[in-house]
């Protein structure tokens, strides 16, 4: 069982991943991408980032951790921003 929220919210989406691929239209333009997330190469990588991102938060200071959560934060509201921004046709302006 995942220690932390990143290790459980990566393992909710993978099967997700899987299910995109599987069901993809042939020639989407996309699969490749799909494929990549969903790979069992790309799962250890991730799973050794979480890892390493565990163990050094464990290591901080309670200082260091909320500037961690904050980066957190703030890169997952731009990541919601893109997929927005693409699902609506907008184009960043910058």
């Amino acid at each position: 069982m995942p220690q932390s929220f990143t290790a459980s919210l990566f393992v909710s989406i993978r099967p997700i991943l899987g299910h995109i691929l599987n069901t993809a239209v042939p020639g989407n333009p996309y699969a490749k991408w799909i494929e990549t997330y969903s790979c069992p190469d790309y799962s250890a990588l991730v799973d050794r980032a979480v890892a390493l991102t565990d163990r050094l938060a464990a290591e901080s200071s309670v200082e260091e951790r909320r500037l961690m959560a904050d980066a957190f934060t703030a890169s997952s509201k731009m990541e919601y921003c893109f997929w927005d921004d693409a699902a609506a046709g907008r184009i960043w302006p910058v």
